[in-house]
């Protein structure tokens, strides 16, 4: 994780760009903001994460990280990204535990430290710079290139709720604003599932070609 930050029109690089525990000890950390919202994570791929591993659970360091920093420079409002995988867990992914755990947190030093806490829960988010890591940009990657057959990961009947990063930061500011409740986990999503094989079709046809699609099994499926 690194931190960027404005001073008025430009970027401190020297004073932000930087790991965030080195950046906490830099004169600019130690000051109190209005509003402290943490994007920050280290995502594996799902099939690394699934793997195991205690390096799946990295994240609940850098969550501690943040917490001790609000609760030494607490702000007036603190945006936290948690996950869908809190509302709908699979047990096979430690994903689900650490964002469990971050949450946890949260609302924990929130409540002890008064500072109004915005807890979001999106679904899948996607965006045109996403990495290929991901599902959506990795399937219309394969269709662009016109691959037949066209394959996605697991049995294809995996669903998924689509956001665009858009509607997820409308959301962020949304909160921000005082439109969700204190505390409260919010799920941002748009309430519409879409199967994976689903997807891959959808974009061959966009792209304009009709391709088999292939589901690779011997890659996890994730969440149902």
């Amino acid at each position: 994780m690194r931190m960027h930050g404005l001073r008025g029109n430009s970027i401190d690089s020297q004073a932000w760009n930087c790991p965030f525990e080195q950046w906490r000890n830099k004169g600019v950390a130690q000051e109190p903001y209005n509003l402290v919202i943490h994007l920050a994570a280290n995502i594996e791929s799902i099939d690394r994460r699934t793997a195991g591993g205690a390096e799946q659970f990295a994240d609940c360091e850098l969550d501690l990280s943040v917490m001790r920093y609000l609760e030494q420079y607490p702000p007036k409002v603190y945006v936290h990204m948690s996950s869908c995988a809190v509302s709908y867990p699979e047990p096979t992914d430690p994903y689900c535990a650490v964002k469990t755990f971050g949450e946890v947190m949260a609302r924990h030093v929130c409540k002890k430290a008064g500072i109004r806490l915005v807890l979001l829960r999106p679904f899948s988010g996607y965006g045109a710079d996403q990495a290929e890591s991901y599902p959506f940009p990795a399937i219309l990657k394969r269709a662009l290139n016109r691959e037949d057959p066209l394959t996605v990961w697991g049995n294809g009947f995996q669903e998924r709720d689509f956001v665009h990063v858009d509607d997820i930061v409308r959301a962020i500011l949304h909160g921000i604003e005082g439109g969700f409740p204190d505390g409260e986990p919010v799920e941002i999503g748009t309430g519409r599932r879409t199967m994976m094989g689903t997807l891959a079709v959808m974009m061959a046809d966009a792209v304009g070609y009709n391709p088999r699609i292939f589901a690779d099994n011997s890659k996890p499926n994730g969440a149902p």
